[in-house]
């Protein structure tokens, strides 16, 4: 999206009432030779337990990550493997799901939108855009180390 569709989303987001964002992040950038897999894990172990016995979220849709070259669905089984281990160690109770869906899903333009939005902001190369969504925008800091 340009720099002025994604002004315009923004405003529109923030103008919609009823509305409050979650924003999971590190306290520090992940080092880059990092592998992806193991700090997803650890994000998504810290998140997801979170989300479902904080804030009582029943379905969590994460963006797939499948990948024609990398066996469409093997990436996301991994996330499917971590939801299951939460399970198992009863740190998500039974009766949650984990969902993937793709780009064609709106509700994950949002997601995207308030995340750009707060990394521009925090990385200097925007700072006008997040003070419209900030007051209904929490940030939780997740450890991936």
């Amino acid at each position: 999206m340009s720099a002025r569709r994604r002004a315009t989303a923004l405003t529109g987001i923030a103008e919609i009432t009823g509305w409050h964002g979650l924003v999971h992040e590190t306290a520090a950038p992940v080092p880059f030779r990092r592998p992806e897999q193991r700090t997803r894990a650890r994000i998504l172990a810290a998140t997801l337990p979170d989300l479902a016995g904080q804030h009582g979220v029943r379905v969590v849709t994460l963006e797939t990550r499948a990948a024609p070259k990398k066996g469409f669905h093997t990436l996301d089984q991994h996330d499917h493997a971590t939801w299951r281990s939460l399970i198992d160690r009863g740190l998500v109770a039974h009766g949650h799901a984990l969902a993937h869906g793709d780009k064609t899903e709106p509700l994950l333009w949002i997601a995207d939108l308030l995340a750009g939005a707060r990394t521009d902001h925090l990385c200097g190369a925007d700072r006008g855009m997040y003070p419209l969504i900030a007051h209904r925008v929490s940030h939780i800091t997740t450890v991936a180390g």
